[in-house]
């Protein structure tokens, strides 16, 4: 399954990176292995795309539970990266979650949580800006919470 990540970083298969996502969440969370997705994960957040204003066209509403690909029209269109940023960063928190009890997991969190405080402060438009603070509220109060826990046990 990486290697059809790495084969197609279009935007137009980001639904299809999505599930790839999904299935790998569902397969940490039943065999406890480690599979390292945030690369791919922070590949699609960084695209100029995130960033960009796009009109409210009348476009077909996109279904991301039954579509691998989307047509132009849907990626040229404010709602469908609206909607790609929502459901993108449930999967980052679903995978965040599942490693929380990780010995790796503060070194785990510091990669998203940075790269998401730089998407914040970005010029993202204001509508995808709201979800990227309210996960970035939520891993910044567990990063305050693992810590005093820690010092606590010293």
């Amino acid at each position: 399954m990486h290697g059809i990540l790495d084969l197609y970083p279009h935007q137009n298969y980001y639904p299809l990176r999505l599930h790839i996502f999904k299935m790998f969440n569902l397969l940490i969370e039943r065999t406890h292995m480690n599979i390292p997705i945030i690369h791919y994960i922070e590949e699609m957040l960084k695209s100029k795309n995130f960033y960009k204003k796009f009109a409210d066209k009348k476009a077909k509403e996109f279904d991301f539970e039954i579509h691998f690909r989307c047509a132009k029209e849907n990626y040229e269109n404010n709602k469908y990266w609206e909607d790609l940023t929502s459901e993108l960063l449930y999967v980052l928190a679903k995978h965040i979650s599942l490693n929380q009890n990780a010995p790796y997991f503060d070194t785990l969190l510091n990669v998203p949580l940075r790269l998401l405080k730089r998407l914040y402060k970005s010029k993202m438009p204001l509508d995808r800006k709201v979800n990227v603070k309210r996960i970035v509220s939520l891993l910044d109060s567990d990063v305050k919470q693992r810590r005093g826990s820690d010092q606590n046990k010293n």
